[in-house]
């Protein structure tokens, strides 16, 4: 369905797929065609095999401005219901939410979109749907603090699923900006960086901690730059590129480590924002079934239980020197990253500790 790719004003990776579509799903090519996560949620999630459905679901997401994973996953949530009698087409609308059913899901899509029937509970997303639902909807609920899963299957790869428990956003592939098969190469990858020793994608020590939150302060501070994710992965371009980019913009004479404590300030500042807001290490979890092992593939057996998550948030604290029962900043942390003004506001609401 590929028939060519356009890019940003001089940009050389050309991700924007121009696609053709067949009836009775015709594509509008200027909705552009999906890439992996969006094919991955609306297609093998839901089990809808036809690619022109998906390029269809694409565009309809495109269309609406709504995010195609959480669209992808909020469908695949209402089907597994629908699998388990939790809904039945008088819950529908009528419609038949059977697994592969890719009329169904582009119905659906239509009533998340414009708020009718059953889509206007599915518009809340996932974790609200299932509390609306009930009946034990919750148990197909798969979020981290109100976020869908993404496409990326956090058993295989153990520092992922750390990130997403930790994410200052709920479970989200792109908090840091690598995940841990990256990290599985030869010594001193980028050493200027913190990432300096290999680590096996299901290993879960204090090396690979040390790793997704030198992977999360480096995405941080790419955030703010307002770079292109796909040219800011530190296994890509070299982060000399980035450097020798700010300081001829700015003249300064920035280093590497500094613009680590740039995204070190900015994730400290995220997530004191949220406890702020009531956020604590409570709410830094993971969906129960992530603890049931992995039925079959290369991990076979792999999952994540409570006990070997709790042991690397346990360490997660310590490397960014946050209180291990509560999860908050400390004010000797904030204060380290020249973020007195907000242990202030955090010490006047009674909520830190030093």
């Amino acid at each position: 369905m590929l028939v060519g790719r356009q890019t940003c004003f001089a940009c050389r990776n050309s991700c924007y797929r121009v696609v053709e579509g067949k009836e009775p799903y015709a594509i509008e090519s200027e909705w552009g065609g999906p890439e992996y996560e969006s094919a991955a949620a609306l297609g093998s999630l839901c089990l809808v095999g036809d690619l022109n459905a998906v390029c269809k679901a694409n565009e309809l997401c495109n269309k609406y401005t709504i995010d195609t994973i959480s669209t992808g996953v909020v469908v695949a949530f209402a089907m597994e219901c629908y699998e388990k009698g939790v809904l039945t087409k008088r819950d529908t609308d009528g419609l038949d939410l059977t697994w592969s059913n890719h009329s169904a899901e582009l119905q659906l899509i239509e009533k998340i979109a414009r708020r009718e029937g059953i889509g206007d509970i599915l518009a809340e997303g996932v974790a609200r749907a299932a509390k609306k639902i009930g009946k034990g909807a919750e148990k197909f609920a798969l979020t981290v603090k109100g976020l869908e899963l993404p496409m990326h299957e956090p058993r295989g790869k153990k520092g992922l699923g750390l990130s997403y428990a930790i994410s200052n956003r709920g479970a989200c592939h792109v908090q840091m900006i690598e995940h841990d098969d990256a990290w599985e190469v030869p010594e001193n990858m980028h050493p200027e960086l913190g990432f300096v020793k290999p680590a096996d994608r299901l290993n879960t020590s204090m090396d690979k901690v040390r790793l997704v939150k030198a992977a999360e302060d480096w995405k941080a501070m790419v955030d703010s730059l307002t770079l292109c994710i796909v040219d800011s992965f530190p296994s890509g371009p070299s982060p000399d590129v980035i450097i020798n980019l700010i300081n001829s913009v700015t003249g300064w004479n920035i280093k590497p480590m500094e613009l680590v404590t740039i995204g070190e300030r900015v994730f400290n500042v995220c997530r004191a924002f949220n406890v702020r807001e009531g956020f604590s290490r409570k709410d830094d979890t993971l969906p129960e079934r992530l603890s049931e092992p992995l039925p079959d593939g290369p991990y076979k057996g792999q999952r994540i239980t409570y006990e070997e998550l709790q042991s690397m948030l346990d360490d997660y604290y310590e490397v960014r020197g946050w209180d291990k029962k509560s999860g908050v900043p400390t004010s000797t942390k904030l204060r380290e990253l020249g973020l007195g003004f907000v242990a202030d506001k955090l010490g006047a609401l009674g909520i830190i500790s030093e």
